[in-house]
């Protein structure tokens, strides 16, 4: 929270952090943010001010009660805190499987863009060449046009830089995709994306501290197929395609798309 010199008064929701979500973050604060409801037990809070040594922090504990309205055992709140963690944690791996699709689209692209340059310049410089050495006897011999492309296309063998981008640009364009909408898409869309469903999840845990029931099980085991199976085309295409083309790219010297470890599910203990 933001606050000024003099006596500054913070509220604390009894919620967690928000879980992050990808390209959304205006939304989180209108709706008013925050994670899960703390479950009932000790906290501390502390406030600090300053950095370095000019740094001064104060601290105490709170005890959070449960509602005594509402009777569940603590086995299943626990059982609800645990379910709610790793649904937040599937929906963390897809935001950051959407902010690494999108790094990487962004470096294919300039080294689309790199080489495209580079080829006009020797395609350009050919000409030139040809121009300046061909006699009009040569252009006598010369092949027609046709046949010239024709041989050209069997002595291309692998496939160019740009024409390797492309293939992975649409790749990306198609696993992205599955996992969301992406904003600014125009019409009515289905909710029927990986990032709907995983949101769908934690809005039916959040409706109460009671323990997951048989159909909250069921759907939590379809949400974490759904999402682990992205993740794994994902780290494929990075170990296969990917990584050919990043070897492509350094031959042409080229320093773009660093190695970065693999998006993976992970949730706090």
């Amino acid at each position: 929270p933001q606050v000024h010199q003099g006596v500054n008064r913070v509220a604390w929701n009894l919620r967690t952090d928000s879980v992050r979500r990808p390209g959304r973050d205006e939304f989180a604060a209108f709706f008013g943010g925050g994670g899960p409801e703390v479950r009932p037990g000790t906290y501390t809070v502390r406030v600090s001010y300053g950095t370095g040594d000019d740094a001064v922090s104060a601290e105490r504990e709170l005890e959070v009660l449960a509602d005594p309205r509402i009777q569940i055992s603590d086995a299943d709140r626990d059982a609800n805190w645990d379910a709610v963690q790793r649904a937040g944690a599937l929906q963390e791996a897809l935001a950051a499987a959407v902010t690494r699709i999108g790094e990487l689209r962004t470096d294919i692209q300039a080294v689309q863009k790199k080489a495209s340059g580079a080829k006009d310049d020797e395609e350009a410089a050919d000409d030139s060449s040809t121009d300046e050495a061909t006699t009009p006897q040569e252009e006598d011999a010369a092949p027609a046009a046709g046949e010239e492309q024709s041989e050209d296309a069997s002595e291309e063998g692998p496939k160019s830089l740009t024409q390797q981008a492309g293939d992975l640009l649409k790749q990306l364009d198609e696993l992205e995709e599955r996992i969301w909408t992406r904003p600014n898409t125009k019409g009515i869309t289905a909710r029927n994306k990986a990032l709907n469903k995983v949101g769908s999840l934690i809005g039916s845990l959040q409706s109460s501290w009671e323990a997951p029931n048989p159909t909250q099980q069921n759907v939590m085991r379809q949400v974490t197929e759904l999402v682990e199976g992205l993740l794994g085309e994902l780290r494929g295409l990075e170990e296969g395609d990917l990584a050919s083309f990043r070897s492509a790219v350094r031959s042409e010297g080229i320093e773009l798309l660093p190695e970065q470890d693999p998006v993976t599910v992970e949730q706090d203990g």
